[in-house]
């Protein structure tokens, strides 16, 4: 079986996520992203009233890291992940996040997946993003009603300019 590409039921191959494909470096934690990462938690724990996850669950700054090096994606769609988590608060001022409904954590991930779609035009999967996740944090389930929420909440305002988006960036 070695050397054999797995076949789906009509017969294409099965496609592996880039995060399983990539060797994860095992002496930083935050895979080179510490600076961005922190920046985004910090801006997260500012904003909103955040909560310590569940037990189990790896620190929001970590997550944030471990999002981006395993999409690759470019800081900008960060950065517009956090801009719409903005328009979310501006929204709803007294907006709480907590570990029983919504962590800063899964705030992080609808935002940056309705970003990264906004953004890209080969993009993941839901379901993708659920294992990139973890079920401790989301299931596809909860991604696909996470994904809806959000763009209910933000009025469907998904189209960030790139100047815009650099804006935002010099002001966090």
């Amino acid at each position: 079986m070695a050397g054999k590409v797995p076949r789906n039921r009509i017969g294409g191959s099965r496609e592996v996520p880039p995060w399983r494909q990539v060797a994860v470096p095992s002496t930083d934690p935050y895979f080179g992203f510490e600076v961005l990462a922190k920046t985004c938690a910090r801006f997260l724990a500012h904003h909103f009233k955040i909560f310590a996850p569940p037990e189990g669950v790896m620190p929001l700054d970590k997550f944030i890291a471990w999002v981006i090096y395993r999409t690759r994606y470019r800081s900008s769609t960060t950065f517009a992940a956090l801009y719409l988590t903005g328009l979310l608060k501006e929204r709803f001022q007294d907006l709480i996040v907590s570990h029983s409904r919504l962590t800063c954590h899964r705030l992080f991930l609808a935002s940056f997946m309705v970003a990264s779609k906004s953004i890209h035009d080969d993009t993941y999967t839901n379901k993708s993003f659920a294992e990139l996740a973890d079920k401790k944090i989301a299931t596809v389930s909860d991604i696909n009603t996470m994904e809806r929420e959000i763009l209910r909440y933000i009025d469907w305002k998904v189209n960030i300019s790139n100047e815009v988006i650099e804006e935002f960036r010099r002001m966090v």
